[in-house]
């Protein structure tokens, strides 16, 4: 974070019955299964540090152990098909 530099997965699921093209540049990655403690946030991007925010202070304050595969977000509604007011996202925090 010093150098202002990070790396990012972004990802899009892909039913199994679509296969991807072999010219396509996308790769295929997979999380484990694993159980995840979620944090629905409702509302504005700008506001989703608030979701993230809550989602580490439960965690912490109930001693779960993080796994250290990454956390991450799923879009469960987008814009511009959707309101800002009425934005949905999941906050999952992946737990050993």
């Amino acid at each position: 974070m010093n150098q202002g530099i990070f790396e990012y997965i972004s990802g899009y699921i892909v039913p199994e019955s679509t296969p991807l093209p072999a010219s396509s540049s996308l790769k295929e990655w997979t999380l484990e299964a694993t159980y995840a403690f979620k944090v629905t946030h409702r509302g504005p991007y700008d506001h989703l540090g608030n979701g993230w925010s809550v989602a580490n202070q439960i965690v912490r304050y109930k001693k779960l152990k993080q796994h250290r595969c990454g956390t991450y977000e799923i879009y469960v509604a987008t814009p511009p098909e959707t309101a800002e007011k009425d934005l949905v996202t999941e906050i999952y925090l992946p737990l050993k």
